[in-house]
Formats: structure tokens, C-alpha cells, sequence
């Protein structure tokens, strides 16, 4: 997710003055002795999650009378322990906005018995107590039924109004299997600014019912019968629906990759719908060359409001939603910086598909696993216009600890601060002490190595020592990297 590019500036200048009278709060200040180059030697390679999503099959319905989404989803899960597994733990981040969204039942498929369930972290966790538990190396399917109200509200998750009818952007609203790592349940709580998702790659077919005359876009390929949209998606992390009346289609294929952007608002000059649809495939041809091959068929542009996003996006498997100004026309003075804005958050958006969903990793916990790499890509590589310069990079007195959880930093401008804009700068001063070939040959097999993996921040210090372990490299990873973090 990206910020308004202009406001987060203001913000960050803001942040600075603010971080030299007071400090950066206790985990950010200078750690004596920090070596996180020699905590991350330490550290093993991690073991998967004891359950595994396998495949996820959903069959929903829209309702437009009372904003629901409604239905259910079977997950199979895999047991990946040598010991039963007796409950199952489910993130479902919909209550965190919309309270009225409801979890209703659990159901044990082969047992055909209804869970018991314990509601957690407001709703947001949910574990269901089985009948019968998985064995080691064995599958269970678990039917959850659900309601999910959706908000009118101009965000991620929401409806709005285009003038043609309604917009609804469904992210974070169906339940999927929670990870299950050193013996519990993981419970990062929901964060507007900001995404608390940590899920490996599965397989997930849904069954879409809409309103007449609704176009759906969704993660991966779509198919539509009458009403009911069969949308297919392998290797996702999860799945995501934009869908609406008025939303006009333009499609094109480059290089095996379909581009489809939504036209939501007709009020909208062209040039802005232009600038979206050109910033993806530019920045998707560019990110190939630079990184590796983008791992989906598709990409949907889904340009919609979002409120005190502004300019802002959205990031979800084969799709990005792009923040549209408040009003806009071909004559008004400040279209260049609107244009200029929508590029650069365009192409953070799509640089997710890399670093995310290609490359996963706890989005709460180690943000800087994402949002880093794909600052660096859009504001570095494809913009070259950083939000900050390099004379941050010597600033002596202050530590910007990159790889903290969220609720580790002072506020969400210092999070968003450090782990975008200082993250981003951390990556581009390892290039310029690397070498921008050797810097580009480690940042491709980084990808190369873990593409439909997750990684953690051991990982990546690990495998950067394995091209440099200069004194140089060493001395930028203990500066910006926490040890106690990794």
C-alpha cells in the first residue's frame, strides 16, 4: 500500500524535526553493539507453519439491497508436523471495519460436525476446536460460512458511489487459515495503514454472484455465466474482488500478460486512466528485466476513491486498485503532479506482485520485506525522483531501524517513514556499495530462489553476504537492521 506521495513528504519533513527534538521512540534509537549481521548467522532456516492452506473453494453472493457478501469457503489444510493438530485458527479481517461482519460457523466436513469457535483479537481470529484432528501428514477440509458486511467507504475494503452505480472493492473479507508458528496462532492485529496478512500460496477457486449488469475483476482468470463470475487462482496468497456497474474493460497483451484496467468514474480525464494502464505495463516489462518474470497471467487496474488515501493504492494478487483525485479535468493547472503521483504509486503497486506475492513474507512484522523492496523499485529504479536524498544516509545521530513489527515504532508516519522511504534508501545505498551489477545479480536470485516462499529478514542478510561480505555491506546492514528483529 502507498500513501499520497505529496502528503507523505510534508509528513515525513514533519517526522524529521519532530524525531531530532524527541527521538525516535525505544526500539528505534541506536542499539549499542547492534550486529545483525552476525544475529542472522545465528538463526536456522525457519520450518513451514504446521498447517498449510492446500486449495480454497469459495461460492459467495453479492447483495447490493443490504451491502453483504455471503457464502462460504472449504479450505483443506495439510498437517506438516510429526503431531495432530486439534483446532484450526482463522484470520478474518472484516469486523476490524465493518463489525457487523460475522464468522458463523465452522464445519468439520469429514467428522460433519460444527466447530467449536473462540473469537480473538476483536473478532479477527477465530479458532474452531475439530472433531477429529489432523494427523501428521494428512489433509482435512473445514467448510467456514460467512457474512461480510461491506462499509460504504472510500478505502480497500468498501462500496462507493461512481455516478454509474456502485463500486465495491473487496479486500481482507473472506476468512483464509492463520499460521500456526512456535506454538500459536498468528494474531497481528488489522492496520489501516498498513496490511497484517502473513499467508503462504494456495490454490483458490471461487464462485461470484453478482447483480445483473455487474462487471467483476478478481484475482486471477474470470469466466461469466449470467450472474455468476468462476474465477480461478493459482499460487495466490489470497484473493481480492473489485466489481460494479459502469466499469468500462480496456484490455491489451504484452509479452504473455493480459492488461485490464476499469474505467470507474467518467468524469475522470483520459489522461489519468492512461497513466495507470501505461505506468503497469511499463513498469511490468521493467521489473521483469530488472527482477524476473511477473508469475501471473493478468493484472487488473482498478482505479476507485479512497478517502484520506488520496493518490494512494492498493495492492492485491493480479490486481492493484489506484487512487483517483477528488476532481480532475484535462485543463486543471496541477494535472503534471497529479500525473506524477499516480505514476509513482502505480508503479509501487505492481512492484507488489514481486515483493509480496511473488516473494511472501508477515507483512506486520517485517513490513520492509515488501513495502522496502518496492519502494526502491517505483521511486528508485522506475521514477528515480526518492522521496528523501542521500544526505539522510549520513545522518550520525539518528537510527532508522527498518525491520521493526508495526507496533514497535512511535506512530504510523514514523512506521510509514522508516520502513518506505529509509527502506528504500537502505537498498539503494547496498547498490551503490555493491555495484549495481552485482547488487542486480543477488536482487534476481534473491527472487529467483523464492518465488511462492516466504521469507524473513535473516534470510535476506544471509543471502546478501553470500555476493558481498564486505566491510561496507556489513556496516549498511548492521546500521539499518535491528538484530532483535530478524
Amino acid at each position: 500500500m502507498k500513501k499520497n506521495a505529496l502528503r507523505f513528504l510534508a509528513l515525513c519533513m514533519a517526522l524529521l524535526t519532530l524525531l531530532g527534538a524527541a527521538g525516535c521512540g525505544n526500539q528505534a534509537k541506536v542499539k549499542k553493539g547492534n550486529d545483525a549481521v552476525t544475529a542472522a548467522q545465528s538463526i536456522s532456516a525457519r520450518p513451514d507453519p504446521a498447517l498449510i492452506p492446500v486449495k480454497y473453494d469459495m461460492e459467495v453472493t453479492l447483495n447490493e439491497e443490504d451491502n453483504t457478501v455471503s457464502g462460504y469457503t472449504d479450505i483443506t489444510v495439510k498437517n506438516t508436523t510429526s503431531e495432530a493438530m486439534n483446532e484450526i485458527g482463522l484470520r478474518y479481517f472484516a469486523p476490524a471495519v465493518a463489525k457487523d461482519s460475522k464468522l458463523t460457523a465452522v464445519k468439520d466436513l469429514s467428522a460433519n460436525t460444527d466447530c467449536k469457535l473462540k473469537y480473538k483479537v476483536k473478532k479477527t481470529l477465530v479458532i474452531a476446536s475439530l472433531a477429529e484432528a489432523v494427523a501428521p501428514n494428512t489433509e482435512k477440509t473445514v467448510r467456514v460460512s460467512f457474512t461480510t458486511a461491506v462499509p460504504k467507504l472510500q478505502d480497500r475494503f468498501g462500496y462507493q458511489e461512481t455516478g454509474s452505480g456502485k463500486l465495491y472493492l473487496l479486500t481482507f473479507w473472506a476468512p483464509q487459515l492463520a499460521a500456526y508458528e512456535n506454538g500459536k496462532w498468528n494474531d497481528s492485529k488489522y492496520i489501516d495503514y498498513g496490511e497484517s496478512t502473513y499467508n503462504r500460496v494456495s490454490e483458490y477457486t471461487m464462485r461470484f454472484t453478482a447483480p445483473a449488469g455487474y462487471t467483476v475483476a478478481a484475482s486471477g482468470k474470470q469466466t461469466t455465466e449470467g450472474n455468476v463470475t468462476t474465477v480461478t487462482a493459482p499460487n495466490v496468497r489470497e484473493i481480492a474482488v473489485a466489481c460494479g456497474s459502469g466499469m468500462e474493460k480496456q484490455s491489451e497483451t504484452a509479452d504473455g500478460v493480459t492488461f485490464n484496467i476499469y474505467r470507474t468514474y467518467k468524469d475522470m480525464p483520459d489522461e489519468i486512466y492512461d497513466a495507470m494502464f501505461d505506468t503497469a505495463k511499463k513498469a511490468v516489462a521493467l521489473y521483469t528485466e530488472k527482477v524476473g518474470p511477473y508469475v501471473f497471467d493478468e493484472l487488473d487496474i482498478v482505479p476507485a476513491k479512497l478517502g484520506t488515501l488520496n493518490l494512494g493504492g492498493m495492492e492485491m494478487p493480479g490486481l492493484i486498485i489506484e487512487g483517483l483525485p477528488s476532481g480532475a479535468d484535462s485543463s486543471d493547472p496541477e494535472l503534471k503532479d497529479i500525473l506524477a503521483d499516480i505514476t509513482k504509486t502505480a508503479a509501487h503497486e505492481v512492484g507488489h506482485q514481486w515483493f509480496c506475492y511473488a516473494v511472501g513474507n508477515d507483512q506486520y512484522n517485517e513490513a520492509w520485506l515488501d513495502e522496502a523492496f518496492t519502494n526502491y523499485l517505483s521511486d528508485y529504479l522506475y521514477c528515480n525522483t526518492p522521496t528523501i536524498d542521500d544526505e539522510l544516509a549520513e545522518d550520525k545521530e539518528n537510527r532508522y531501524y527498518i525491520n521493526l513489527p508495526f507496533n514497535k515504532y512511535k506512530n504510523e508516519d514514523h512506521y510509514q517513514y522508516c520502513i518506505y522511504n529509509i527502506g528504500a534508501q537502505f537498498l539503494h545505498l547496498l547498490e551503490n556499495q555493491m555495484g549495481s551489477d552485482k547488487f542486480f545479480e543477488m536482487l534476481q536470485d534473491w527472487y529467483s530462489a523464492n518465488q511462492l516462499k516466504v521469507v524473513h529478514g535473516a534470510d535476506f542478510v544471509n543471502h546478501v553476504l553470500k555476493y558481498d561480505d564486505s566491510e561496507g555491506v556489513k556496516n549498511i546492514l548492521n546500521r539499518y537492521l535491528h538484530e532483535d528483529y530478524l
